[in-house]
């Protein structure tokens, strides 16, 4: 997920940028609205609203997402892209079939660094870009 327009997180919105499995992971550039089949848009707009991650299952049950359709994941990650103090997207990680550990949630702060890395390189031109 990444975000664009003129603001911040309130003023700016989502689209989706890719999806899929590892093995099959399909680029996009959907409006969020129009991604409810293709990723659990209530979770990632909560985690860009609040700036806040979601490293858990729990909660999901209460807040129906029409993406998960009568299952749930074993885990979930959802972590906000921030940079340069505003969140500018979402990545989230989620399984079926493993359930997270602790050497997973130890990399989250690695998982966080990675994808911030990549959005402020995509945000820059090329002929602008500097380190992030």
């Amino acid at each position: 997920m990444s975000s664009s327009g003129s603001g911040g997180s309130g003023s700016a919105s989502l689209n989706l940028r890719a999806s899929g499995t590892y093995e099959n992971l399909v680029s996009h550039d959907l409006p969020l609205s129009s991604a409810t089949e293709l990723c659990p848009t209530s979770t990632i707009l909560h985690v860009f609203r609040t700036n806040k991650p979601v490293l858990t299952v729990s909660g999901l049950d209460r807040r129906p997402d029409p993406f998960f359709k009568g299952w749930l994941p074993r885990s979930l990650i959802a972590l906000p892209l921030v940079l340069q103090g505003q969140c500018r997207g979402v990545v989230l990680l989620l399984s079926k079939s493993f359930s997270a550990t602790s050497p997973v949630a130890a990399s989250i702060e690695m998982i966080q660094s990675l994808a911030s890395f990549a959005v402020c390189q995509h945000s820059e031109p090329s002929s602008r870009r500097r380190p992030c």
